[in-house]
């Protein structure tokens, strides 16, 4: 799924929950109940990182668009459960 419909991109982020979404609506119906949401967050390759947003405190993906023509910032990294742009 991830190759097929999202793209690495440093510094976007996309609701964890749109993506569960978007992935069980990809997902042929009878694999769904394997992939719960805990599943998702676990499998996610290192690049993209799980935390919460710095300010709505939204779970998000970082990293990580649908959009392909999204424009590359700092990538991001879990610094206490936010995700926040690296530091050099």
């Amino acid at each position: 799924y991830l190759s097929e419909c999202c793209y690495y991109v440093p510094g976007e982020m996309i609701l964890f929950s749109d993506l569960v979404k978007d992935f069980h609506e990809w997902l042929p119906g009878n694999e769904r109940d394997n992939w719960m949401m805990k599943t998702i967050g676990q499998a996610l390759p290192q690049q993209f990182v799980k935390g919460r947003h710095p300010s709505t405190n939204q779970v998000m993906v970082g990293n990580l668009t649908k959009n392909k023509d999204a424009v590359p910032k700092v990538a991001l990294v879990v610094r206490n459960d936010k995700l926040v742009p690296m530091e050099n």
